[in-house]
This record gives C-alpha cells, structure tokens and sequence, in this order.
C-alpha cells in the first residue's frame, strides 16, 4: 500500500539562495561535492576570485544540507562553517541549514536535555545510550526509540538529524504529546546477538529507572538499520514490546528478507492467531532511494501472508536532507500513537 508522504520539503517549494566559499589562494581546483550534488556523483566546480577566495553560488530547497569541498583531490570540511557531524567514515562534513523549519531553533524555546548514559549489562559490558527529555516533563513519559544508520553512533539523531528540534518545536505547538527520546548505540555485527539481548531483555528495566514508561501503548520504535538490527526485526524478536514500529529507509538484507518469507507464516500462528501483527507497522523510504527495492519486497512478502503495512513515500534518496523531510512525519505519526494509548 504506497501513500504519498508530503514532506515540508516538498510542501515549501520556494528555493533560497546558498553561497559556499572557501580560501585557498594556492589551489589549482576546487569543487562542492554533498548531498546537492549526490556527493562525488556530479561536483560542481568552484570559481577563485582575485582575493583567493573560491565561490559558488546556488539555489536549494529549505533544510539541511551535508557538504564538503574537494580541493586539488582532497575531501575537506569547510573551515568557516561552525557546524560539522560526523561523515560515517571517521570524519566530519559541514552543515548548511538554509531557510527556517521544524529544524531550527528559535528565541524563548526550551530544548530540552540530553544525557549520555552508560547501561549495566551482562550481555554488552559498556552498553550506552543518550536520552532526551522535554523541558518541564514530569513523571513517566512514553518513549520514542531511535536506531541509528550504518557506521554512525547513537549521537546521529541528535546532530546530524536535530530531532531534539524538532520534538521541542512540535510540543511547543501541541503537535506532540510529551515524550522521551532514546538513543541506542548498536555496536559492530560480530556483537549483534549480545547488543540485541541487551536491547530487548536488560535495557528496559534500566530504561524505567531513567522515567521511561515502556508499556507497548507508550513505546515506539523507528530509525534506520545497522546489518540486520532495524526496527522491524526487533519487533518481531520481542512481540508485545513495542506497539508501533515506524522503519525510516531500512537497508533490509537478501538473507533476512528469505528468512522472514519462510519463518512469518509460523511467527504470525504463534504470535499473532488472530491475525495481523501485534504492532503497528509503517515504512518510510524515499522513491529514488538505492533501498526502495527492498522495503517493496518486504510488502510483497507481508502481502503474501494477508498483512498490509503503509509505505509512506517522499521525494528524495537516501540522505539527511530527505530523512529530514521525513522526521516531522515520523513524529507526529509517534504522537499520534501515544495519544491514542494514553493511559494503556
């Protein structure tokens, strides 16, 4: 079932001037390469001006945009942008936010605080996870969980995707209800079995010290996908745990997909008799993402065994600049859900 999802990107068509500059008086050639260009898919070469100084100047949809420069060969990060996150690679990349939006931050808003916490584990000895709560949130709150991307760290919602932002500017419009966001860092595939006992058996207990309400009413799961640990496979090792699952361009694995076609007609007799799954399942995947095959195989296995799933659709690949578009989606879709189940 493919539903159109209309991002602010797309609903704001205007587009905003952006200038990039960099000083480099002895450099033979420089180029802007990012998520404008499809990084090093199409650079667009860089005029140096008298004073030394190269230049380009664009037009670009409001948002984020993640760039860097390459001067005679070499990938830098811009030295007069102050905002740089991490590249997945080990490095870092500049940062434009052109325009205002559910991104931004604004005068007299609270943002709410973030906490970096180790987790006692006998699975996964230095286990962490960052957690953010709203300003002036009381009590038990539900939970919105946040899975990271391939090569990145738990902080990549927090920096690279603002969503601290985000939730604050909604909450403050009453577009979202109150809420706690999680942060899991998933390690390295060899310790896939040990993060994911963790995350499902030991990290609740903890979580509900920390104020987190954890009933399936009040705990929601989404983000991206390390190897095979992405939301819907967590879901389906833990039924009953979570009550919304909402999967954001998910790189689901030939191997996992042929193991969930033969293994779903018995989880489904064992897990959910009365059919349908036990939780509420949603997939976000932009049309011109490298994934979008495969999140439209996992509907065609779901199809095959009586179930439906939304495929909310957005413009745009497998970029920050398209997830962003996304992100306001995803949580006004969380709050919803919460709002919903309040008191469940």
């Amino acid at each position: 079932m493919f539903q159109l999802l209309h991002t602010h990107a797309a609903l704001n068509g205007s587009l905003l001037p952006a200038q990039f500059s960099l000083y480099a008086p002895t450099a033979q050639a420089v180029a802007l390469v990012g998520e404008m260009t499809h990084w090093l898919s199409a650079p667009l070469p860089m005029q140096r001006g008298a004073d030394g100084v190269w230049r380009i100047s664009l037009h670009l949809r409001p948002g984020q945009w993640l760039y860097k420069f390459v001067c005679d060969g070499c990938l830098i990060c811009d030295p007069a942008c102050a905002l740089s996150v991490a590249d997945g690679l080990g490095g870092q990349q500049s940062c434009l936010l052109l325009g205002q939006g559910d991104w931004s931050e604004y005068a007299g808003c609270d943002y709410g605080a973030w906490q970096t916490l180790s987790c006692p584990s006998r699975h996964l000895p230095g286990a962490s996870m960052e957690l953010w709560r709203p300003a002036g949130a009381h009590g038990a709150l539900p939970v919105l969980f946040l899975l990271h991307g391939y090569r990145m760290q738990s902080n990549q919602w927090r920096a690279n995707g603002r969503i601290a932002q985000f939730a604050a500017n909604l909450m403050r419009q009453a577009m979202l209800p109150p809420c706690m966001l999680a942060l899991p860092c998933v390690v390295e595939h060899s310790r896939q079995a040990a993060w994911q006992a963790w995350f499902l058996q030991e990290a609740p207990a903890w979580l509900a010290e920390c104020g987190a309400a954890l009933s399936p009413g009040q705990s929601v799961l989404a983000g991206m996908a390390q190897y095979d640990v992405h939301a819907l496979a967590l879901a389906l090792a833990a039924p009953g745990q979570f009550g919304q699952v909402l999967a954001l361009s998910c790189f689901f694995s030939q191997n996992w997909l042929q193991q969930l076609a033969h293994d779903l007609p018995a989880w489904l007799a064992a897990h959910a008799p009365q059919g349908g799954l036990p939780f509420d399942l949603q997939l976000y995947c932009g049309a011109q993402d490298y994934v979008a095959p495969r999140n439209a195989r996992l509907l065609e296995i779901l199809q095959e065994n009586g179930l439906q799933a939304p495929w909310r659709r957005f413009a745009g690949g497998h970029t920050w600049h398209d997830w962003m578009g996304a992100t306001r989606a995803i949580l006004l879709q969380a709050g919803q859900f919460f709002a919903s189940r309040a008191g469940s």
